[in-house]
């Protein structure tokens, strides 16, 4: 009589399944993951298909049934990855009620809390430092992340305004520009310098101080208030103009 093996199977061979095994509506989701570590890692140019796919369990051409190609690919990783944290942030200035000060303060520290993590700020550095030569990715960047980020932030703060928290800035368009690219600069170098040397300053205080200095700016009683750099006359110097410089 032929024996029935009733062993249990040590945890040994109780291997995961492979990715083609697993069900299909999973697949996409492997493939950005992989796909997100691989360009993160090696950057735009140097990421290649054939490591997107090993890394994801799969062959190429599966990777082809769901992407033409690696820019193809690509803006899928960011539209998963940093679409969804932009309009979270435009869907809560939406349905805050609080003062507008706050708000800024937390959309702040919250846009650096999501952005400083490794693979978003490696997204972020590997779009700055390669745009140049993948133009169609610059321009890809420009208008599905930065002007829909810029917008968010502008909004914020006409919104301050309106209700009569924050002046009216010399151009909403420029004080949006000044809110944020300290901030970006920031991550970049921590992305970049900051893996080598040691931090000039803590990036918690950081964005402490730079919400601070913005906030303050902003506030309608702001003594210190500079006239717009527009209403000086050619022929009349700035107020803070520099000095001359000095005679050889």
């Amino acid at each position: 009589m032929r024996q029935v093996n009733t062993t249990t199977p040590s945890p040994a061979r109780c291997k995961r399944p492979r990715a083609w095994e697993r069900r299909k509506e999973q697949r996409p989701g492997e493939l950005l993951n992989a796909a997100l570590e691989v360009f993160v890692a090696r950057g735009y140019a140097a990421a290649r298909l054939d490591d997107v796919a090993a890394r994801a369990g799969v062959s190429k051409g599966t990777l082809y049934l769901y992407y033409a190609g690696k820019e193809d690919l690509f803006k899928a990783v960011v539209r998963a990855t940093i679409l969804p944290v932009i309009e979270q942030f435009r869907h809560h200035i939406e349905q805050a009620t609080g003062s507008s000060e706050q708000l800024l303060a937390d959309v702040l520290k919250g846009w650096w809390s999501c952005f400083s993590k490794p693979q978003m700020g490696g997204i972020m550095k590997l779009i700055l430092g390669e745009a140049s030569n993948f133009p169609e990715i610059a321009r890809f960047f420009n208008d599905e992340v930065a002007l829909p980020t810029h917008e968010v932030i502008r909004r914020l703060v006409q919104r301050g305004i309106e209700r009569g928290e924050f002046r009216q800035p010399c151009d909403l368009d420029t004080a949006t520009h000044l809110i944020m690219s300290p901030l970006i600069l920031k991550l970049v170098w921590n992305h970049s310098v900051g893996q080598c040397c040691k931090p000039i300053i803590d990036p918690a205080d950081f964005i402490r101080h730079h919400a601070d200095l913005v906030l303050t700016l902003l506030r309608p009683d702001t003594a210190a208030a500079a006239p717009c750099a527009s209403t000086h006359t050619p022929d009349a110097p700035a107020q803070d103009a520099l000095p001359p410089p000095l005679p050889a």
